[in-house]
């Protein structure tokens, strides 16, 4: 049997690489090498753009293909985006025996609560009608910035306590807008197995949008197996357990 893949983590917009604070180390526990990217655009600059964010993935990944391992590639709402985007020229080509490769390879995505960008697209433009009407995230193009101006419970957390989602949404960082505007996607998801967690209580990006987007690539011919939860966008924070059950499964798969 070979060796299960390295999985890579991208946190969405606003967000850092501690948002998976609860789904890594259950997997770590089960022996799962992991690995968490922190984005550029939330490092507190409003110039890196969706390129800038591919190649830290890209990095990341690299790192360990390099090293002769598989990688599967999670990514949340924005960074779903970069996710699909980051594999390009990083899968298996076509007729390449993957047994006798020093190299590893991305062999598979986990989206989370995202659209399915295209080609050339960026994700302002991939999730444009799709947020919920209760606003609260305002693009400053004056200032550089995408802007949360509402309780961050009331669009990111709204299944966590009171408590809690305080606790997760004094972590926020700026976001540089410059990177939600990028026409630089690639949809890497056409190129790999897919399996996406759809969040049926999501108030930034809407259930409905998100089966109608999943609905969309499978007609378009992409393999997507799809989870649908009762949580809200950050489902990695509300329902850890599941969310990494989800990615075990994805991992087991492809072991």
């Amino acid at each position: 049997m070979p060796s299960p893949p390295t999985l890579v983590f991208i946190h969405g917009a606003w967000h850092t690489e501690e948002c998976w604070a609860k789904v890594i180390p259950r997997l770590e526990a089960q022996n799962y090498r992991c690995t968490a990217v922190r984005l550029d655009s939330t490092r507190g600059s409003n110039t890196p753009t969706l390129v800038d964010d591919i190649a830290v993935v890209q990095a990341a990944i690299k790192e360990h293909t390099s090293q002769g391992r598989n990688v599967l590639v999670v990514g949340h709402s924005y960074g779903g985006a970069v996710a699909s985007s980051a594999i390009q020229g990083l899968t298996k080509p076509a007729g390449e025996n993957a047994e006798t490769s020093d190299t590893g390879y991305v062999v598979g995505l986990i989206l989370i609560a995202t659209g399915f960008i295209q080609t050339g697209s960026s994700f302002g433009a991939t999730i444009d009608g799709s947020t919920h009407e209760v606003g609260g995230v305002r693009l400053d193009f004056e200032s550089g910035w995408a802007v949360v101006d509402d309780d961050p419970r009331n669009i990111f957390y709204n299944d966590l306590s009171v408590e809690e989602a305080a606790e997760w949404g004094a972590k926020l960082q700026k976001q540089s807008l410059a990177a939600l505007a990028d026409a630089h996607g690639y949809a890497g998801w056409k190129d790999v197995p897919v399996w996406y967690l759809a969040a049926k209580q999501d108030h930034i990006i809407t259930y409905e949008y998100q089966r109608r987007s999943y609905q969309a690539a499978i007609e378009e011919g992409a393999n997507v197996k799809v989870l649908e939860l009762d949580g809200s966008h950050s489902l990695f924070l509300s329902l850890p357990i599941e969310t990494t059950n989800f990615i075990q499964e994805a991992i087991l798969s492809l072991s």
